[in-house]
């Protein structure tokens, strides 16, 4: 009879899938994040960007009925449950996104400068990561928030 042992460097390498595993209104927002980025890469490669941000609208409209259902988001104006700020927080770099999505159609906001480019990538990167932030190491957890 063949048992079975786990060590603790094994548990410790597959620790960090535990959010997407057992957090399904989470990856099913990163999941929807990763098809409005890709839509969103794609409209820079189209020679007039048309009406493709109305699918990254789209993408953002649902990921919020789905949190709002899930009760994982409330109105503004009521207190928000604090165990579920990751959701808010990949919800809002969808809005992010999505902003600059129709910025590429209609000129909303100046052209964007590289820096701020690069700054609105990394919070992005930074808000996605926040739901790993209890798996972090010491010296993690302090690059994480000096960055945030």
């Amino acid at each position: 009879m063949e048992t079975f042992t786990t060590t603790a460097k094994e548990l410790a390498w597959t620790a960090w899938l535990n959010p997407l595993r057992h957090d399904r209104p989470y990856s099913i927002g990163l999941f929807l994040l990763i098809i409005a980025t890709a839509f969103f890469g794609y409209s820079n490669q189209l020679p007039t960007h048309g009406g493709l941000f109305f699918i990254n609208f789209f993408l953002v409209f649902l990921h919020g009925i789905f949190l709002f259902e899930k009760r994982q988001m409330r109105f503004f104006w009521q207190p928000q449950p604090a165990q579920f700020a990751a959701h808010r927080l990949l919800f809002w770099s969808s809005w992010v996104l999505s902003c600059f999505a129709l910025n590429r159609s209609f000129s909303i906001f100046q052209d964007s400068v590289l820096w701020l480019s690069v700054a609105v990538s990394v919070s992005i990167v930074l808000m996605i990561l926040y739901r790993w932030e209890a798996y972090f190491l010491v010296w993690q957890r302090r690059i994480f928030y000096a960055l945030w």
